[in-house]
């Protein structure tokens, strides 16, 4: 009864989480798959595909979002990602490997490592990994969470404070983490 019933619970929980990771995954991989531009004549095979990612729907929206999030550290690939993992924290995985993976065979490991921003300096420091691991412990990302508080308050104002609340709460916690590892460093 007991291994039953953990199976019951483990294949419900892999089904219906595994339906929203699929659906955002494939939004998502849609959205970065619809260009905004056509990238412009000269470029390597290679070049043009990353600048084709970078000008999709969704890195052009990554792209806007720096404003917000470049205290942090965070860069577009970054941000797209946080907005996939709206739908799930595990999406945001998947979002970082189809941003980053243009002709790179290397692991997704080995490519964040590898990934430069303009200056050349690295996308992932240690400043920017600490403000994005704090930024997802107080974060509320989970959308069925904000739903499940919008059916049970019967009202949109506590998910919008719930939402908005946790959002300042991984906003600056995650900037004063930015802070504290650049102090230590």
């Amino acid at each position: 009864a007991v291994v039953f019933q953990t199976w019951e619970g483990a294949w419900s929980f892999v089904r219906k989480a595994g339906t929203i990771i699929l659906g955002s995954s494939l939004v998502l991989w849609i959205l970065l798959n619809v260009p905004s531009v056509t990238p412009p004549d000269g470029l390597t095979e290679e070049q043009a595909t990353a600048y084709e990612l970078e000008h999709s729907v969704a890195g052009t929206m990554g792209r806007g979002m720096e404003t917000v999030f470049a205290p942090q550290g965070f860069e577009w690939r970054t941000n797209v990602a946080l907005v996939g993992s709206l739908s799930a924290r595990e999406v945001f995985v998947s979002t970082l490997a189809m941003t980053t993976a243009a002709k790179n065979e290397n692991s997704l490991p080995d490519r964040l490592r590898e990934l430069r921003r303009d200056d050349g300096s690295k996308v992932f420091d240690g400043e920017t990994v600490a403000a994005l691991l704090v930024f997802f412990v107080y974060a509320l990302q989970c959308m069925s969470t904000v739903a499940v508080l919008r059916r049970e308050t019967n009202s949109w104002k506590w998910p919008a404070l719930a939402f908005g609340s946790m959002f300042a709460l991984a906003y600056v916690g995650s900037l004063l983490a930015k802070v504290v590892v650049h102090a230590l460093a």
